[in-house]
C-alpha cells in the first residue's frame, strides 16, 4: 500500500523539489541526466490505520531523470521512509519509468495484419484483429517496449538499450522454447525505446538505434551484422520506417524546417549512404513502408486525419483514408509485412 502511494504522488513530489535539481548535459549523443531529491515529514495516517501506532515518518526521495534525443524519457525514484517511531523499521522502495516521446503507446499491426501488439511494462499483449482475443506475453523487466510479431505470428522480438554497453535484441517464441538474447551492437540508442521491424519473410529484423540500424539475419541463426550511422542529427519521435527487405531505413531530423516542414532521409541499410531526402509537414507522423515501395504517413487534417502514401522522393502523394474525428492525439500503426 505505501509504494502504490508513493508511486501515485511521484510526478507531484519531482515536481516540489525540482527547485534543488542538477542537470548534466548530454556528452557523445548520450541522454540529458537530471538528478534531485528532499525529505519531507508527514503524521502517517498509514502506520496509524494499518498498526494503531500514532506516529511521524520522514521520506527522502532521490530521483534520476533522463531525456533521450528521441523524446523519449526514464524517471528513476527511490525512497526511503524513516519513522520517528524505532519500533518501526525503514522501507525502501525504487521504481523506474518510461515516457514515450509524446506519451502514447506505439502499437505495431503485425502477422499479415492479423495481430495488433502493445509492448507495456513488463508485459507484451496480443490482440487478434478478427476476433479481439488477447495473448499475455511476459518480458522481463519494468520498461515499456516497441514489441513486433512475426509474419507468422509465432515470434515476439523487442530490443532495448541497456544503457551500460550495448542494445540487446530478445525472440521469444509463443510457444514453450526459452527466449533468445542476441547482442546487437555498442550502445547508440538514442532511448529507451528501440524499434524493430520484421523482414515481409519473417528471415530478418531491422533494430533501429538512434542515428543508424542494425540487420540481424535469423537463420541459421540470429546473428548481428555491423550497425550503420548516418553522419547527421536523426530521431525516431516522428515515426519511422523500413523496406519491406530491409534494404533501406527511413528517420527524420531532430528539429523541423522553417515554414512548418521536417526532413526525412531514407539511408540504405548497409552503409547508412543516403539514397533519398524529403519533405513533409512537420506535424506528419510515419508509420510504414508498402510493398508497392511507399511511404506511409499520418496526416492531421481540419476535419480529423488521414493516411497519405508518397514514393521515396515525397512525390506522387495519394490519400488512402479519410477519418473525420474530433478526439485529439488519435494515433496508426500499418502492418509491417504485408503493407
Amino acid at each position: 500500500m505505501r509504494t502504490r502511494g508513493a508511486l501515485m504522488t511521484t510526478a507531484v513530489l519531482v515536481a516540489a523539489l525540482a527547485g534543488g535539481a542538477g542537470t548534466a548535459a548530454a556528452a557523445g549523443g548520450g541522454p540529458t541526466v537530471t538528478t534531485g531529491g528532499g525529505t519531507e515529514t508527514f503524521a502517517d495516517d498509514f502506520i496509524l490505520d494499518l498498526c494503531g501506532i500514532e506516529t511521524e515518518t520522514t521520506v527522502t526521495e532521490r530521483w534520476t531523470h533522463k531525456q533521450f534525443r528521441d523524446g523519449s524519457e526514464t524517471l528513476h525514484v527511490v525512497r526511503t521512509f524513516v519513522s520517528a517511531d524505532p519500533r518501526l523499521p525503514v522501507e525502501k522502495g525504487a521504481a523506474t519509468s518510461f515516457i514515450a516521446p509524446d506519451g502514447i503507446p506505439r502499437p505495431a499491426l503485425s502477422a499479415g495484419g492479423t495481430l495488433l501488439s502493445f509492448g507495456g511494462a513488463g508485459l507484451a499483449t496480443l490482440v487478434r484483429t478478427a476476433d479481439g482475443g488477447v495473448t499475455e506475453v511476459s518480458i522481463p523487466g519494468g520498461r515499456d517496449h516497441h514489441v513486433a510479431v512475426s509474419p507468422d505470428g509465432r515470434t515476439v522480438a523487442y530490443a532495448e538499450d541497456n544503457q551500460v554497453d550495448a542494445v540487446e535484441l530478445t525472440l521469444r517464441r509463443l510457444d514453450d522454447t526459452p527466449p533468445t538474447t542476441v547482442r546487437v551492437t555498442a550502445s547508440a540508442a538514442a532511448g529507451a525505446l528501440v524499434p524493430v521491424v520484421w523482414s515481409d519473410e519473417g528471415s530478418s529484423l531491422l533494430v533501429l538505434d538512434g542515428n543508424g540500424a542494425t540487420r540481424v539475419d535469423l537463420r541459421p541463426g540470429p546473428r548481428a551484422g555491423r550497425g550503420v550511422y548516418a553522419q547527421t542529427d536523426l530521431v525516431l519521435a516522428n515515426g519511422w520506417a523500413a523496406a519491406p527487405d530491409l534494404s533501406r531505413f527511413v528517420m527524420s531530423d531532430a528539429a523541423p524546417l522553417a515554414g512548418g516542414q521536417r526532413r526525412w532521409l531514407v539511408l540504405d541499410s548497409d552503409d547508412a549512404r543516403r539514397t533519398e531526402a524529403l519533405n513533409r509537414p512537420a506535424d506528419d507522423r510515419l508509420i510504414g513502408w508498402t510493398a508497392g515501395d511507399r511511404l506511409v504517413w499520418w496526416h492531421r487534417t481540419a476535419d480529423g486525419y488521414s493516411v497519405v502514401t508518397s514514393d521515396t522522393a515525397g512525390r506522387s502523394l495519394r490519400t488512402e483514408l479519410r477519418l473525420p474525428s474530433e478526439l485529439p492525439n488519435l494515433t496508426a500503426t500499418w502492418s509491417e509485412d504485408q503493407g
